[in-house]
């Protein structure tokens, strides 16, 4: 009678099921199934959840073209070596839940084909012991690996790092001991880990990278690792990732940056991170999340960036910021739903680059204490490095609209001095004050409430590279020194009530006409030209009120007759040569007074 198979399938042809109890079974009666098939097209053997006992046989070995073979939940015994000798397809071999004992794979050479191929390996729970050595990273195409709950011991591998593919790692429950290698931070598809329940030390693998896939859901479970100390950096940023932030912080103390931008997260900032009393870079921008900051953030008192934009928060802007985070260099909370006043407190962050508050909804004016945030005042800003001497701008990539556009700036970023408060509803004049910081590159005040005048120092922010004041209340004339920003390659204007004709200067006349539409100002680049009276007489320059201006030019058209007839006169004596040397004392006196009349009018 044909023993019970649990599944069969074969490549052409299939054998089924017969009875459901299987308590023994001899592997040479397999010869039987002489029905067209031969063991050389098996594809599938699944054996699994039976009482099946003993060694191996080798005559799995004669099973060439299988792909999956499932031996789990037996009671099969014995070493595994042999079984991969001739199964040059196989990729998924699950042995997990037996009693195979001894050491594993202890020569490559006795399993070249499956190292080629095998995608899927399972010996958790049996009785496997001794160290896991360089042979395994031999098996470069694996995916999964679970060897958890075995008596491995020794260290991982060096050989770990090869496992290009591996997504799925499960070590738990072994005797391993040592620290991980560093090609352990090569698995760049890894999403489960569990190494835990071993006797590991400190390793120096330093992140946990997973930015830039199609990860869904919840955050990746990386708690089983949290042992293992000291991570410093977790990259999860551009992914699918939905539902809350977990509230698992107060175990990664030593953490420097977390990285969990552009998803789809939701909630609260969880308290939690304010054990972070390390963290020097928190990027949570473009999710959902809401509510008021965290009084706990106050705590992370070595932060040096804090991006929170792109998110639903709201309330006010906290003072705390001002006054705890006083290392700051890079703010961002734009695109928001923050309302009030800014802070002055955020003048005290003295060290401060980037500030970022666009497109919420604060009001009041523009704190003229600003001028206090002295690194915009300087070129020297030195290089940001983490507190474990790990360059800052490696790790950091912070979005700027700059010049009209987002630009992403990483490893130039403490180059960077840069102010946006645009699209809010911020009213009153520009205060001159901040034209004393000298050295910042983006100005954008656009889309607010500003009145008055632009201030005339604005030609003191030499550095300048964009500015942009558009869509607001401002008046009066372009200031002159604007011409004195030489570096200017994007100005916007446009949608003031400003008039009067634009000051000339090289980078003036070569932006856009778009820079000054909306409103009512004359000159290049405009197509508009200016009048004769605002081109060449503006309002006192030749003295006087009223009609004090056509008195003027009389004078200065008789003054012009005279001149010509004088010379007619005097350039006909000068072609008798006799009268020449005489005239030149008299024409030089002459000349003089006439000219010295003439231009007293200018």
């Amino acid at each position: 009678m044909l023993p019970s198979l649990m599944e069969l399938r074969l490549s052409g042809c299939e054998l089924g099921h017969s009875s459901p109890h299987l308590s023994m079974i001899n592997f040479t009666s397999l010869a039987i199934f002489d029905n067209g098939c031969v063991f050389d097209r098996l594809e599938s053997l699944h054996l699994a959840g039976n009482e099946l006992k003993g060694s191996i046989p080798s005559v799995i070995g004669n099973f060439t073209s299988i792909i999956s073979l499932n031996l789990e939940v037996n009671q099969f015994e014995g070493k595994i070596d042999h079984l991969l000798r001739d199964l040059c397809r196989l990729r998924e071999l699950w042995l997990g839940s037996n009693n195979f004992s001894g050491t594993m794979f202890e020569s490559s050479e006795r399993f070249p084909c499956a190292a080629n191929s095998l995608e899927e390996l399972r010996l958790n729970d049996n009785q496997l012991n001794g160290q896991l050595t360089n042979q395994l990273g031999l098996f470069g195409k694996l995916i999964l690996l679970e060897i958890y709950n075995n008596s491995f011991s020794g260290s991982i591998p060096l050989g770990i790092g090869k496992f290009s593919n591996l997504q799925y790692f499960d070590a738990s429950r072994n005797q391993l001991n040592g620290s991980l290698p560093e090609s352990f931070g090569q698995l760049a598809k890894l999403e489960w880990l569990d190494i835990s329940d071993n006797s590991l030390e400190a390793y120096p693998l330093e992140m946990i990278d997973l930015s830039f896939n199609h990860f869904n859901g919840s955050m990746p479970t990386i708690s089983s690792v949290t042992s293992v100390e000291p991570f410093t950096a977790v990259f999860m940023g551009n992914n699918l990732l939905s539902e809350a932030i977990p509230e698992c912080w107060n175990k990664w103390e030593d953490l420097l940056v977390i990285r969990l931008e552009n998803n789809n997260l939701f909630g609260n900032i969880p308290s939690s991170i304010g054990y972070l009393t390390n963290l020097q870079s928190l990027h949570l921008h473009n999710n959902s999340l809401y509510g008021g900051l965290p009084l706990s953030l106050q705590n992370c008192t070595s932060l040096v960036t804090v991006d929170l934009g792109e998110n639903k928060f709201v309330g006010k802007i906290p003072q705390w910021i001002g006054t705890s985070l006083s290392g700051l260099r890079v703010l961002s909370l734009h695109s928001n739903k923050f309302h009030g006043d800014i802070p002055l407190e955020l003048c005290n962050l003295t060290q401060l680059q980037i500030l970022d508050l666009a497109h919420n909804n604060l009001s009041g004016s523009i704190p003229k204490c600003f001028s206090n945030l002295s690194s915009m005042n300087t070129m020297e800003h030195s290089e940001i490095t983490f507190s474990d001497g790990h360059a800052f701008e490696s790790m950091e990539h912070v979005m700027l609209v700059t010049k009209g556009r987002e630009a992403e700036y990483s490893n130039t970023l403490y180059l960077v001095a840069s102010i946006d408060l645009s699209d809010n509803n911020l009213s009153g004049h520009i205060p001159s004050e901040i034209t004393r910081l000298f050295y910042w590159q983006t100005l954008n005040l656009s889309q607010n409430q500003l009145t008055g005048k632009i201030p005339s120092e604005v030609g003191d922010m030499r550095c300048l590279e964009s500015l942009d004041l558009s869509r607001n209340k401002l008046s009066g004339e372009i200031p002159s020194s604007i011409s004195n920003l030489t570096f200017l390659s994007h100005l916007n204007l446009s949608f003031n009530n400003l008039s009067g004709h634009i000051p000339t200067g090289t980078q003036l006349q070569s932006l856009d006409e778009s820079s000054f539409i909306g409103n009512q100002l004359c000159g290049p680049p405009l197509q508009k030209s200016c009048s004769s009276a605002e081109n060449i007489t503006p309002p006192g320059v030749l003295g006087g009120q009223g009609n004090s201006g056509e008195v003027n030019y009389l004078h200065l058209s008789l003054g012009l007759g005279f001149a010509f007839g004088f010379w007619s006169v005097l350039g006909s004596l000068l072609i008798n040569m006799p009268w020449t040397t005489a005239l030149y004392g008299l024409l030089d006196r002459l000349v003089l007074k006439l000219y010295g009349i003439i231009f007293e009018y200018f």
